[in-house]
């Protein structure tokens, strides 16, 4: 299948998204290695969608923590806040991995 069956494709089962949330899960989907026969396309589209609403999650989360942690003083800073970064970090790697190779592994067989 090449990419432009792909995009038509995931378009046809995720009618009401947007372009740029189509293209993301094709990117994620390929970069992953998730199968993308006919036969096993919705199952990974249906794990990009999970793992991208996941970490769309956390990185809010800790972005609301960071916006705390930016409203206090110098003077009020403590170890707490050290482990707010901390955590920041990991969830922004944990982003860039997303969109790393990382298999796939699904009933329609692993790659």
């Amino acid at each position: 299948m090449n990419l432009l069956e792909l995009i038509s494709l995931t378009q046809s089962l995720r009618p009401d998204a947007s372009d740029e949330q189509v293209v993301r899960w094709v990117l994620m989907m390929l970069v992953s290695q998730s199968p993308t026969t006919e036969e096993c396309l919705s199952e990974s589209l249906t794990f990009v969608e999970q793992s991208n609403r996941l970490m769309s999650d956390q990185a809010s989360a800790v972005a609301e923590e960071l916006d705390d942690l930016a409203s206090t003083q110098p003077s009020e800073f403590n170890p707490s806040h050290i482990w707010t970064l901390l955590k920041a970090i990991r969830v922004q790697k944990q982003m860039l991995d997303l969109y790393e190779s990382e298999s796939v592994e699904s009933s329609c067989g692993s790659v």
